[in-house]
């Protein structure tokens, strides 16, 4: 395995793949969430801290139509889910509601309790999304619709007096997905900054992800509200083991590849710590009989899992089989050598290098991620450090020769493309209508002039080697600041090598202009990093995921262990 050592304070010396290996689209497109995961910090800490949540308010007509408020109530402070379910028309006798185009839902996670004013100032602009007008404490915007097939055929058991249908409920492995997220600041909403300020939101998205929390529980109570207006005292209401195999559905799309290309630096941070994580356990020199058997059954949980996770996606559908068939194997060479393979030195390092030669790259990262399973006390506090803050400045002084090394050292992988060549360039990156698209070159008619979204790392680096090389002089006395006078289209260019100098996993290692190109693997990425599973490419280059499913409900979040139920058997819960 190829190394690269970083030090940080003299005390994390850790040997760490290097982002050459790792910031490639192939292996980001293979990441499996692991208890580094946004998701799995934030009911750590609701676990920890005990937070309790209440239904504050839940005001719906026979057709759903209304608003439902729940407390989460922390140690330091209350934040509130609203919700607004925009049912047009309630039940009427002799015909069925569509309930997925009448169901949808805008929501707000609101800093303290909302007052009557702040609900009907809510009511107006959540469902207007990016139209609306929004306060400082309104932290989080998204709508929610119910799953195709699936929500209405479990109110329809829940009328009936009974539980939902497994067979149904595992197609989806939920009631409802979330399909819009908005925060950051956009449209009036509070930033990333004022966010981590909030009590108990400690890491950039978990406050998107005690949202997403929240809309799971909100969809059970729906879905029971629903039932009693149908089928009256023979209705009955979706059961603790129902809603532990109910996860909530998440949609990423290009917005999330942006999101990742723009912010350099907490893309760094999150895959330079769970490198790190990777490499301590890499070291551990003598594993614990333990600690190998919680390994092994988890192999076989996930293996479980695995025969159970649907697409329609032909690729993703090789995938799954490959991945499966590669559990397999690997939990009969564990089996086997039950007695033998977590002695001797470093076991782990020694295992882990036995699936890269062996087995896929979906195999291998997903493996990556069990091992760190045993080991809280060695890897948890990594995430802990993560700032929402995007604020490098460029430094002037830099003399032009030490820019130029810069570029060879971090893009050199950039360097021998071809962008003469028309398909090096012909996606296009844009913002219409307030949403992320890309079409081919030349410009897309729809799209506004001018809107191009900077994607091109790669172009940009060839281009700004391009200047420098033509600039007349000696480099080594020519500074950043001489050089942007002459050249200020540069600008944007030299402030990002230099950011990707000292966050050296923040940079993708591919084109992301090619025509080949897909955004998958990036959506991919990201939604491993925030915890999700069931990962389902979905038509116009989204991502369809499945979040919180086997995880404790609201009721129970404070009691149960908050990592004990990520690998568990969706069958056995």
């Amino acid at each position: 395995m190829n190394v690269v050592a970083i030090s940080k304070s003299g005390q994390d010396h850790a040997h760490l793949r290097p982002p050459s290996m790792v910031m490639r689209l192939e292996r980001l497109g293979a990441f499996h969430a692991s208890r580094l995961s946004v998701m799995r910090a934030l009911l750590r800490r609701m676990h920890r801290e005990e937070w309790r949540i209440r239904t504050v308010r839940r005001d719906l007509d026979e057709g759903g139509c209304g608003v439902a408020v729940y407390a989460v109530e922390t140690p330091a402070s209350d934040l509130c889910l609203v919700c607004f379910p925009g049912a047009s028309a309630g039940f009427q006798a002799g015909s069925e509601p569509d309930f997925e185009t009448d169901l949808v839902t805008s929501f707000v996670l609101f800093e303290g309790i909302p007052g009557d004013e702040d609900l009907e100032r809510l009511r107006r602009n959540a469902p207007l999304l990016e139209k609306g007008r929004f306060a400082p404490g309104d932290l989080i915007l998204g709508r929610a619709e119910p799953c195709a097939g699936v929500f209405g055929a479990a109110v329809t058991d829940l009328a009936a007096g009974r539980q939902p249908a497994a067979e149904t409920l595992d197609r989806s492995g939920c009631l409802m997905r979330t399909t819009v997220f908005f925060g950051d600041g956009k449209f009036g909403l509070a930033d990333d900054l004022r966010t981590l300020r909030v009590p108990g939101i400690t890491a950039p998205f978990m406050a998107e992800m005690l949202a997403q929390y929240l809309i799971r529980e909100f969809s059970f109570d729906l879905a029971d509200h629903l039932a009693a207006a149908r089928g009256g005292k023979l209705a009955a209401r979706i059961g603790a083991d129902t809603k532990r195999r109910t996860g909530v559905g998440f949609v990423a799309d290009l917005a999330d590849v942006a999101f990742l290309v723009d912010r350099p630096l907490l893309l760094n941070h999150w895959i330079s710590e769970r490198e790190k994580a990777l490499s301590r356990v890499r070291h551990i020199r003598a594993v614990k009989p333990e600690h190998a058997d919680e390994f092994s059954k988890l192999l076989s949980q996930v293996h479980g899992i695995c025969r159970g996770w649907r697409s329609e996606d032909p690729v993703q559908t090789r995938k799954i089989r490959d991945l499966t068939r590669d559990l397999e194997d690997l939990i009969g060479f564990l089996s086997v050598n039950a007695g033998q393979w977590w002695r001797g030195d470093m076991p782990w390092s020694d295992l882990l290098d036995r699936v890269e030669r062996d087995y896929s790259l979906e195999t291998l990262e997903l493996v990556n991620s069990l091992v760190l399973e045993p080991y809280p006390s060695l890897v948890d506090s990594l995430m802990d450090r993560a700032s929402g803050t995007e604020d490098a400045d460029i430094d002037p002084e830099m003399p032009l020769s030490v820019l130029l090394d810069l570029i060879e050292r971090h893009y050199g992988w950039a360097l021998s493309l071809d962008f003469s060549d028309p398909r090096a360039s012909a996606l296009y990156w844009y913002v219409r209508r307030g949403t992320e698209r890309v079409g081919v070159r030349p410009r897309p008619a729809n799209a506004p002039q001018g809107q191009e979204l900077r994607i091109g790392m790669a172009r940009e680096a060839v281009r700004l080697r391009t200047a420098i090389l033509s600039e007349k002089g000696n480099r080594r006395t020519i500074s950043v600041a001489r050089f942007l006078r002459g050249h200020p289209a540069c600008r944007a260019a030299v402030r990002r090598v230099q950011t990707i100098a000292q966050a050296p996993y923040g940079e993708v290692r591919d084109n992301l202009l090619h025509e080949e190109t897909s955004p998958e693997a990036l959506l991919r990425c990201k939604l491993s990093i925030l915890g999700a599973a069931y990962f389902d490419p979905l038509p116009d280059r989204r991502m369809g995921s499945v979040m919180y499913r086997g995880a404790p409900v609201a009721d129970g979040v404070h009691l149960e262990d908050p990592d004990a139920w990520p690998y568990a058997r969706v069958s056995a819960l």
